[in-house]
C-alpha cells in the first residue's frame, strides 16, 4: 500500500476536486469512516455517549459530519467546538450547520469550564487537528489534548492525532493518544515513525475516492508492507511435493558463546518450511549443536579446537552450496581476522544467493562497497549499528530521513537492504522502499534478529524470489511478535518466542487474505510514548 507525503495528499485532493468531486462529498465519505470505525469501538454500547472535539478546519468538519450520522444512529452525541463557529468555512461550516439541524448538542469548548467531563463518555472522537498539523500544541488544544489523555474513555482519532506530524513522525509532548485513527485515501508516511507510530493505535485506511492511480504515479517512492502484500511470499505447496522441492538452506555460522544466535537461525529457516537445513559449524562445537538442533542437520569443519571458523573452510563451503538453494551467513560466526576473511570470501563468491548479518557484516565494516562485486544476488539485515560500522555514516537520520539514507546506499551497493528498526524499511532497488508494519518493543531482544536471517532465507529457498522472501520474511516476524507479546506480554518476550508463534503468523496470511484497511494491529495504546 502506497504512503504518500502531506504535500501530495494536498495535491490529490485538489486533483480529486478538479475532477468534478465536490469538497462536502469527500468529507461526508470521511465522516462515514470515522463512523464505521467508532460503532466498531462501541460494539455492545451501539447507544452509548460520544464526545467529538473539534478544531475548525476539515478535520472538524469531518468529526461534524460523523457526530450527525452517529446521532441518527441513536447514539448520544455531543460536539465540543474548541474555537468560535465564525471561524469556520466552506465544507467545514456546512457540517457544522447540518449538525445543528440534526439537533446535535454543540458545546462552545474554548473556556475549559465549560467542558463536559472526559470520563464520562464511552468514545472520544478527536477531530482537532489533522494530517496538516506540525510545530507544536499551544493553549485551548494542548489542554484539551491533556484532558483527552487523562480521560480513560477510548480514543478514536480522525486522520491523525492531533499534535501528530504525518510527515516526519514527531509528535508534540500532549500529543493525543488514539486507540484507532481512520486516516483518508492513503496512509502518510509519518504515521509509521515513532513517536507517531505510539500514539496512532491501530490504522485503518478509509477510502474517499482519490485517485489511486494518480497516487501511485506521484508517491510511489515508498509503500507500507500490508497483509496482502506479505501473503505473496508464501507458497502454497503441491500435493506431490518433498523436501528438495520445499527448499535447501546451508547456515554457516556459530561460534564459541555464540551458538544460540547458529541455533536460532537454523530454527527459524526451518520452521519458515524450508525442506532441508544444513549448519556448517566449528568441529570442536559440533557435540553441543547436536544436542542442541534435531531436525536440522549440522555440518562440522575442522577449526583445530579453536571454536570458529577460517578462510580455511572457504573452499569446502563452497564446493557444498552446490546442493543448496541460498546461504545463510554471519549469526555469532565471531570476529576473529581468518573468521571475518571466510564471510568476506563466502559472501563475494558464493554461487547461490546470500542472506549476510550480524558477523557477516561486520566482515564489511568499513568496506560496503565490496559487496558491489558478489557473483549472485545478495540481501542484508544490519541495525543501525552494523550499517553504520559498513558504510562508515555517522548519522542514519530519524523518521523519514532513514528511507533517503536506505535509499542511497540501496543505489550504491546494488543489493537488497533490509534496514532494521522501528519501523524496520525494505529496499531491493527502482528508488522504492516498504515500511513493514508489524512487530513492537518487546522484540527488542538478543537474537531477534538472527531468527529473521533464517527466516528470509528459508523464505527465499521455497520461492527463489529474494525481495518477496525479504518482505514476508520482515512481515511475519513482526507478525509472529505481536502474537507473542500479546499472550506471553513483551516483557517476557524472547527470540525462541518468536520461531515458537511463527505458526500463528503464517496461519494469519494463509491462503491469504484479501487486502486489509489495516496496517498493522496496534497492541493498546501507548500512552506517553513520545515523552
Amino acid at each position: 500500500m502506497i504512503a504518500a507525503d502531506v504535500k501530495t495528499v494536498r495535491e490529490l485532493d485538489r486533483l480529486t476536486l478538479r475532477a468534478g468531486v465536490p469538497g462536502l462529498t469527500l468529507m461526508e465519505r470521511a465522516g462515514d469512516g470515522v463512523v464505521e470505525a467508532a460503532l466498531r469501538m462501541l460494539r455492545g454500547k451501539e447507544k452509548g455517549r460520544v464526545l467529538v472535539v473539534c478544531g475548525k478546519g476539515s478535520n472538524g468538519g469531518d468529526g461534524l459530519d460523523a457526530a450527525r450520522k452517529l446521532a441518527a444512529a441513536g447514539t448520544e452525541v455531543a460536539g465540543l467546538l474548541l474555537f468560535s463557529e465564525k471561524e469556520f468555512r466552506g465544507d467545514a461550516l456546512a457540517c457544522l450547520q447540518k449538525a445543528r439541524e440534526a439537533s446535535v448538542r454543540l458545546i462552545d469548548g474554548r473556556t475549559e469550564t465549560r467542558w463536559p467531563d472526559f470520563s464520562g463518555f464511552d468514545l472520544v472522537i478527536d477531530a482537532i487537528f489533522g494530517t496538516g498539523f506540525s510545530g507544536s500544541l499551544h493553549g485551548i488544544v494542548k489542554s484539551c489534548a491533556r484532558a483527552i489523555n487523562a480521560s480513560g474513555a477510548k480514543v478514536l482519532s480522525v486522520d491523525a492525532p492531533s499534535g501528530v506530524d504525518c510527515d516526519t513522525g514527531r509528535a508534540d509532548r500532549d500529543a493525543v493518544a488514539a486507540d484507532v485513527t481512520v486516516t483518508m485515501g492513503l496512509p502518510k508516511i509519518g504515521q509509521f515513525f515513532y513517536p507517531a507510530r505510539g500514539l496512532v493505535g491501530e490504522l485503518t485506511i478509509k477510502d474517499i475516492g482519490i485517485p489511486l492511480s494518480e497516487a501511485a504515479r506521484r508517491c510511489g517512492r515508498v509503500a507500507a508492507t500490508d497483509a496482502a502484500l506479505a501473503a505473496k511470499g508464501i507458497l502454497v505447496r503441491r500435493g506431490d511435493t518433498h523436501k528438495n522441492l520445499c527448499g535447501r538452506v546451508l547456515i554457516v555460522a556459530g561460534s564459541t558463546g555464540l551458538t544460540g544466535a547458529a541455533v536460532l537461525s537454523a530454527r527459524a529457516a526451518l520452521k519458515s518450511g524450508a525442506g532441508v537445513v544444513t549448519l556448517c559449524v566449528p568441529e570442536s562445537l559440533n557435540p553441543v549443536f547436536e544436542i542442541k538442533l534435531t531436525e536440522e542437520m549440522t555440518c562440522p569443519l575442522p577449526d583445530n579446537s579453536r571454536g570458529f571458523l577460517t578462510d580455511s573452510n572457504a573452499k569446502d563451503i563452497l564446493k557444498r552450496l552446490a546442493g543448496y538453494d541460498v546461504l545463510v551467513l554471519g549469526p555469532g560466526l565471531s570476529r576473529n581476522p581468518g573468521t571475518e576473511k571466510l564471510a568476506q570470501t563466502l559472501a563475494l563468491k558464493s554461487p547461490v544467493p546470500v542472506v549476510l548479518d550480524a558477523d557477516g557484516l561486520n566482515a564489511f565494516a568499513g568496506r560496503a562497497a565490496l559487496l558491489k562485486k558478489a557473483r549472485s544476488s545478495l540481501v542484508i539485515t544490519p541495525h543501525e549499528g552494523e550499517f553504520r560500522r559498513m558504510t562508515g555514516v555517522k548519522k542514519i537520520g530519524e523518521g523519514p530521513e532513514r528511507i533517503g539514507t536506505l535509499l542511497r546506499w540501496q543505489k550504491t551497493l546494488g543489493i537488497g537492504i533490509v534496514l532494521k528498526g522501528a519501523p524496520t524499511l525494505v529496499s531491493f532497488g527502482k528508488g522504492k522502499a516498504f515500511i513493514n508494519t508489524t512487530g513492537n518493543p518487546g522484540m527488542a531482544t538478543a537474537g531477534a534478529g538472527d531468527v529473521l536471517t533464517g527466516l528470509i532465507g528459508g523464505l527465499f529457498a521455497q520461492s527463489k524470489d529474494l525481495a518477496s522472501a525479504s518482505l514476508t520474511g520482515v512481515y511475519l516476524h513482526g507478525l509472529a511478535g505481536d502474537a507473542a507479546a500479546l499472550e506471553l506480554t513483551q516483557n517476557c518476550l524472547t527470540a525462541q518466542d518468536l520461531i515458537d508463534f511463527l505458526p500463528s503468523a503464517f496461519k494469519a496470511l494463509t491462503p491469504g487474505p484479501s487486502p486489509s484497511p489495516i496496517l498493522y494491529p496496534g497492541n493498546g495504546r501507548e500512552r506517553g510514548a513520545n515523552r
